[in-house]
């Protein structure tokens, strides 16, 4: 009995964070492309690591929308450390 407790304790716990990682995806992505335009603009940083940037980005979108939120909000935070 008490393994089912715990286990139903986890599985709501999972359930539950599912919808915070959601809501985060799309913030870091706006803010992973945001940082990309502006170091665009400003030369700040070479093309490949640019070009890497995007393509982390454009990954966490197709994540994002196939519910792999914890890997989106990854890659979305890794693009953006690589523009700052």
């Amino acid at each position: 009995m008490k393994r089912f407790v715990t286990l139903v304790v986890a599985l709501a716990f999972v359930l539950m964070a599912t919808p915070a990682f959601a809501r985060e995806c799309p913030a870091r992505i706006k803010d992973a492309r945001a940082a990309i335009e502006k170091a665009e603009q400003a030369r700040s940083k070479p093309a490949d690591v640019i070009k890497k940037a995007k393509d982390l980005v454009d990954q966490a979108v197709k994540e994002h929308d196939t519910g792999q939120h914890g890997d989106s909000a990854a890659h979305a935070k890794e693009a953006l450390g690589l523009v700052q």
